[in-house]
């Protein structure tokens, strides 16, 4: 636990001391704890600090403050540390908010950096470890959210969605699932039918993922697009039961990329479907209303199932295409020259003609070029 909080710390960029301090959440102050033994003043002052907080909030507000209080005292020298148990018993009235005093609120209002604005690269870095996080949380969704953001995103620009949108598309695709770490995971890892109870708890995730990305200032399209990723054109879905024209195209193309991914992966109560039948699955849907044609065709295309071939008039031979696929895929110059069997000039010639056939002048232009002419090998 304390080990997965540490690398949660690491990924979200929050520094090496922030990642020391997680790895002591389980030591004690008279050295009784895990994983190494460590006590006394040897356990960070910050986590001794957060220690005494995580229990005496429980007890707070399972006992009220004097609860919270006589806990505190009982654990003085042994769990907690006695300077931050006193510091605490001394006035606990003034660490707990009023009554209807919002936490959250309180905590941005006391963060050290609550105004400090994060630009698209760390945003888009934080976003995706929540969701890599989030997917932790069962063992058959590894990997999950990264494969729905990046069909969503590929799919997004096959269909030539604005960039807002696009980056919205691929931001809800990892964030989507974030509500899942409100439904207990006897719920997720039920093999059987669920109870009346247990699929309503299942419901709401989305709900849930909605409730946390709203209150995150600059997130209000992406929540938008998250909540909805289990919505049907035909109003089907859930939690709001929303259809049609309520269902703009990003929420469209997230709801058919976390089918089809979701199609491929293993589940409690299913076997995983081949990338084949899931395209099929896909398909039937669509031809129900439950999802949109268009969105399904576009996430099938950039997954390896187009149905249909793109004109194009750049005049690519087969192997300019075959390395521009490849280009778009990330793969430098040498590395498509050691798949390829060729030599590393040779490919930097197709390459610089390749570019200029499409009108591209970097790897970007290129690869954008290649996911809108459905060119880029399926997702792995």
């Amino acid at each position: 636990h304390c080990a997965s909080a540490a690398v949660l710390a690491r990924h979200l960029g929050l520094g090496p001391d922030v990642e020391a301090t997680l790895a002591h959440t389980f030591e004690r102050y008279d050295g009784g704890g895990l994983p190494a033994g460590v006590s006394g003043d040897a356990i960070p002052i910050e986590m001794r600090v957060a220690q005494l907080a995580d229990v005496a909030e429980v007890h707070q507000r399972m006992y009220g403050v004097q609860g919270a209080v006589a806990m505190a005292r009982s654990r003085r020298g042994g769990h907690l540390d006695p300077t931050v148990v006193d510091a605490f018993t001394a006035d606990p009235e003034a660490l707990f908010p009023a009554s209807g005093d919002d936490p959250w609120n309180r905590a941005l209002s006391i963060a050290p950096d609550s105004e400090t604005p994060l630009d698209a690269a760390r945003l888009d870095n934080l976003l995706t470890a929540i969701g890599d996080f989030v997917d932790l949380k069962c063992p058959f969704t590894l990997g999950h959210s990264r494969n729905v953001a990046a069909l969503a995103e590929a799919a997004a620009v096959q269909l030539g969605l604005s960039v807002d949108d696009t980056n919205a598309v691929r931001r809800a695709g990892h964030l989507h699932d974030v509500g899942r770490i409100g439904v207990s995971n006897q719920v997720w890892s039920k093999a059987g039918e669920l109870t009346g109870a247990e699929w309503e708890r299942v419901r709401m995730h989305p709900y849930l993922t909605d409730r946390v990305l709203t209150r995150i200032p600059g997130l209000g399209q992406v929540a938008a697009i998250a909540r909805a990723h289990h919505e049907h054109l035909d109003g089907s879905g859930y939690p709001l039961g929303l259809a049609g024209a309520a269902l703009g195209r990003p929420e469209r193309l997230l709801a058919a990329a976390v089918a089809y991914q979701s199609a491929l992966e293993p589940r409690p109560y299913r076997e995983t479907l081949d990338p084949e039948a899931a395209a099929t699955r896909l398909k039937e849907r669509a031809t129900r209303g439950v999802l949109e044609a268009e969105s399904v065709e576009a996430v099938l295309a950039v997954a390896g199932h187009a149905s249909r071939k793109v004109r194009r008039d750049d005049a690519l031979t087969p192997r300019e295409t075959e390395i521009l696929g490849l280009v778009a895929r990330g793969l430098a110059n040498r590395d498509i020259a050691s798949r390829l069997v060729l030599s590393e000039k040779t490919v930097r010639n197709h390459v610089e003609r390749t570019y200029a056939k499409i009108g591209a002048t970097n790897r970007v232009g290129a690869s954008l070029y290649a996911l809108q002419h459905g060119l880029v090998a399926p997702v792995d």
